[in-house]
């Protein structure tokens, strides 16, 4: 049985790769849980919908070709940029700014296509078990 909405069987959450639609279907769950409960919400299912995003990140990244070791950096970046910017401004347009840029990469992520064919992570989402080679060979 598979979560709705995703290519998810079991607990393949970092293996593998995430179409499009399931990486923004994670995405506005996250959004949504936050604007519901917000700082309301328990620190536990703020942790476990933190890694659940995390997760589908790391799968996006390799739909995209691209290992998910990128998003460590990406988040070491978002902190020195913070920590750079609180020296100028006051901590809370450092943050805000952050904020704003990580928005625009998790834009970027939803909006980039996939690789169509195979590629070290696997074959596309929702393929039959036939390349785009031999797609396009018939």
């Amino acid at each position: 049985m598979g979560v709705p909405g995703t290519d998810l069987q079991g607990w393949k959450w970092v293996r593998g790769r995430a179409r499009r639609r399931e990486y923004c279907l994670w995405v506005i769950v996250a959004l949504a849980w936050v604007g519901i409960l917000g700082p309301a919400g328990s620190p536990f299912t703020q942790v476990v919908l933190s890694y659940a995003v995390a997760f589908q990140i790391f799968r996006r990244l390799h739909d995209i070709g691209l290992s998910g070791w990128w998003y460590p950096g990406f988040v070491l970046l978002e902190i020195a940029l913070i920590g750079g910017l609180s020296v100028e401004l006051s901590p809370e347009w450092a943050t805000l700014i952050a904020a704003v840029l990580a928005a625009l990469g998790a834009l970027v992520l939803g909006l980039v296509p996939g690789n169509r064919q195979t590629n070290r992570f696997g074959a596309p989402p929702g393929a039959t078990g036939r390349t785009w080679s031999t797609i396009r060979s018939n």
